[in-house]
């Protein structure tokens, strides 16, 4: 069976993706997009050690030990504290790239920005 768009941007079944099928053709619906074959196989502790000692401690030159690092099955929680919003994306894009990751749940928080003059201009003044 061959699975083919219904229209526009829409595959047989619904998805926004080409449906995920193994050597054999047969459809691989338990899986991620995001899973390779190779990839797998490695251990939770490994991503672990590779996010908070080479993403977070090496690339962004962040304590490790401020951040919480739970992974489950490839998909990966990051909660802690950094100083701005532009860190907490870029963390979390370097996560996401790490092999073997299938998803992150971001629960990186950082103190609010200041709004942008446009923005402040429609605050509610108090009376």
């Amino acid at each position: 069976m061959r699975a083919w768009p219904t229209r526009p941007g829409r595959w047989a079944g619904g998805g926004k993706r080409p449906p995920v099928v193994d050597q054999a053709g047969r459809l691989g619906a338990d899986r991620h997009p995001r899973q390779r074959e190779g990839r797998l196989h490695r251990p939770d502790r490994q991503i672990r050690n590779e996010v908070t000692q080479k993403i977070i401690a090496g690339k962004f030159a962040l304590d490790p030990d401020a951040f919480e690092v739970t992974i489950t099955a490839g998909i990966v929680t990051v909660t802690g504290q950094v100083q701005s919003a532009a860190i907490a994306s870029a963390l979390i894009g370097a996560v996401d790239r790490v092999e073997a990751v299938v998803d992150v749940r971001d629960r990186v928080t950082h103190p609010p920005q200041d709004l942008p003059k446009t923005a402040q201009s429609f605050r509610v003044q108090p009376e």
